[in-house]
């Protein structure tokens, strides 16, 4: 990837970085304490972008060192000169897993996404439907526990 492309990334990013950053400071103000309406739609949006600001420093950062490891390469030094020569591949392959994730972060979100979904069954299926779906269904939700815990098996 050129340098363009770093410069190009880092200014879409930029402005939701500033954004994070405001909300960070409207969140801190009393008057926005106070008003609890205002106080719960900031934090929702904060908390919507904090792993999108997490990558973003985490990309940032890992720019900064690509940029050392280069400039070492440029030195006199031939140790420090293979060591960074060794590193150089894996930041650059994180380079491209960071890209990816802050792509797939910066995806639209669906405004259907935070709705709550209603499953109706109706009469009209036949007996046998009916009982697959029921056994079935019962099955999902005894296992929905355990899988918030965090274990696989029910």
């Amino acid at each position: 990837m050129t340098t363009n492309s770093y410069n190009g990334m880092l200014d879409r990013v930029g402005s939701i970085e500033q954004h994070y950053r405001d909300l960070e400071q409207r969140l801190n103000d009393p008057a926005v304490m106070g008003n609890t309406r205002e106080y719960a739609q900031l934090a929702k949006e904060h908390a919507q972008l904090e792993q999108v600001a997490g990558a973003i420093r985490d990309y940032r950062k890992l720019l900064g060192e690509i940029s050392e490891h280069r400039s070492i390469l440029e030195g006199d030094d031939a140790e420090l000169r293979e060591l960074a020569k060794a590193e150089l591949p894996l930041l650059q392959h994180n380079q491209a897993r960071l890209e990816e994730r802050l792509k797939q972060l910066l995806l639209p979100r669906d405004p259907n996404d935070e709705k709550n979904v209603l499953l109706e069954i109706r009469r009209v299926l036949a007996a046998k439907k009916r009982r697959y779906l029921r056994v079935n269904c019962s099955a999902c939700t005894r296992g929905m526990p355990s899988v918030i815990a965090g274990k696989l098996k029910p």
